[in-house]
């Protein structure tokens, strides 16, 4: 898994890259004037992402 932005919209948006497929990741204008941060939405999207290989792992 890469976590890729860019620098122009680096708070606002990222791009969650594996081999078989890529997932956007964003926040909109007034979330970002809110205080929130893309990084939560990462974290939330890294855990479902352990969670569903853990229970892939499991059924094995």
């Amino acid at each position: 898994l890469v976590i890729a932005n860019m620098l122009q919209n680096r708070r606002q948006q990222v791009v969650m890259v594996e081999n078989t497929r890529e997932c956007v990741l964003s926040i909109t204008n007034d979330q970002l004037k809110e205080g929130e941060e893309i990084e939560k939405y990462i974290v939330d999207d890294l855990v479902r992402r352990h969670d569903e290989f853990l229970a892939s792992t499991s059924n094995s």
